[in-house]
């Protein structure tokens, strides 16, 4: 029988390759590997053909998707810059909602404005520390001090450009950070995140 539902989002996995270590990475996997770190990855790293992706949101819009995230197991900024603000503007071409989950160190003001302006509807930043000591036993090879300054600059760039980009700051609790919740809130409700 054909399902009389579809799902209404889609990932779209850019590139499988990343900037950090994390040593929960591969989330489903931690029964078969002895560490679920990225590095275990057993895939060849690399990144998916332009067209092929500019044809699966296409295609996705004609199924029923509704939303579009352009994330799974890589860092989705590692992506070619030019590409990922290309399939940003086709998800808004298409009127789908362009999503992505990312580290945010890779961001910068201009790059971040790009992606403002063409059109990202949800970033999710994905930060488990309030501390440099805390933040990279989750984010291996992460510098918390940058990832906060880049999300505070996000979020004043997205002021300035009128944008109603929906921003989230994904704190993954474990044992090692669940002491730092509140203050992790209090800072996001600081820099308006």
């Amino acid at each position: 029988p054909i399902p009389s539902t579809i799902p209404i989002r889609m990932c779209i996995e850019l590139t499988n390759r990343c900037n950090l270590n994390c040593p929960f990475c591969l989330v489903g996997q931690q029964n078969l590997k002895e560490i679920p770190a990225h590095d275990e990855l057993d895939r060849n790293l690399g990144g998916m053909d332009i067209d092929l992706c500019q044809k699966i949101i296409v295609d996705a819009k004609k199924f029923g998707i509704k939303e579009i995230n352009l994330t799974f197991q890589g860092e989705p900024l590692m992506y070619k810059r030019k590409w990922f603000l290309e399939l940003v503007r086709l998800c808004k071409q298409e009127e789908l909602k362009s999503i992505v989950y990312t580290n945010g160190l890779l961001l910068d003001p201009e790059y971040s404005r790009s992606i403002i302006n063409a059109g990202m509807e949800e970033l999710r930043f994905s930060v488990d520390g309030i501390t440099q000591e805390v933040y990279e036993l989750n984010r291996v090879g992460g510098k918390f001090e940058t990832v906060y300054k880049n999300m505070k600059d996000f979020v004043e760039i997205s002021k300035e450009e009128n944008s109603n980009i929906k921003l989230i700051w994904q704190f993954i609790v474990l044992r090692n950070n669940e002491n730092q919740i509140a203050k992790a809130r209090a800072m996001a409700d600081e820099i308006g995140i």
